[in-house]
């Protein structure tokens, strides 16, 4: 399985919760390790908990099995904000820990020893920094687009993530979600809540909404052109 390199710029996409924590082990003058929950999957008994909205009528869930293989597969970084200059661990040094368990994906981090170790220990002891997140890119076939029809009778359409490359995680100022158990929304535009940064072009919002605007055209507008073409056709006969 490869992930989509069919575009020139393939975005990496950032989520994240407000579930993290500090763990002192050993005692001593050693630095506490770091560990945190990266990502929840979708649980059907705490909806508005395990799903993110993306916009008014779109939402996103992980699904179990997202981060099967790439636990094992892929060279995760342990960073603080996303940042490889504020490196923290990786799991190929064992360095970084990385847990599957029935919640989602959780992470231990060995702190170094070093500038952005220390400082980062010193912003979970304020509660300066208190949120979890997690760069990736959805693999080719790892989205499916499904709808549903809520209980006000709206529909909604669901961004089903099941199988991503993982590039990191780690502690984040702001997490792109606020919720302790994550769906959420901060109150931000699109492009600065799906990647806590604003890019040049948007082209995280811009991938999403061709792959919405595509599940719909294959649904609903090829029908419903086909029937018109059909009725047209039994008109002019």
């Amino acid at each position: 399985m490869m992930p989509q390199l069919n575009r020139r710029f393939v975005p990496r996409e950032l989520r994240g919760l407000r579930t993290i924590e500090r763990r002192n082990d050993d005692g001593g003058d050693q630095l506490p390790k770091i560990a945190g929950t990266a990502a929840v999957y979708f649980d059907t008994a705490d909806r508005a908990g395990t799903q993110y909205q993306l916009w008014n009528d779109v939402f996103e869930r992980i699904q179990p099995g997202a981060f099967d293989e790439a636990v094992t597969r892929d060279d995760v970084r342990a960073l603080q904000n996303h940042d490889p200059r504020l490196l923290l661990g990786r799991s190929n040094a064992n360095t970084l820990s990385l847990r599957l368990e029935s919640h989602g994906l959780d992470y231990e981090i060995d702190t170094p020893d070093t500038q952005a170790g220390r400082d980062t220990v010193v912003a979970l002891n304020r509660g300066d920094m208190t949120g979890s997140s997690f760069q990736f890119r959805a693999m080719t076939g790892g989205v499916e687009w499904t709808e549903e029809t809520t209980d006000d009778g709206v529909t909604i359409y669901i961004r089903n993530v099941t199988a991503v490359e993982l590039f990191d995680v780690g502690p984040v100022t702001f997490p792109a979600y606020t919720g302790t158990n994550a769906g959420v929304r901060g109150k931000r535009s699109p492009c600065l809540f799906l990647t806590d940064q604003r890019s040049e072009d948007c082209a995280e919002v811009v991938q999403l909404r061709t792959e919405l605007s595509e599940f719909i055209r294959k649904n609903y507008h090829e029908p419903a052109a086909e029937e018109r073409e059909r009725r047209l056709r039994m008109l002019a006969l």
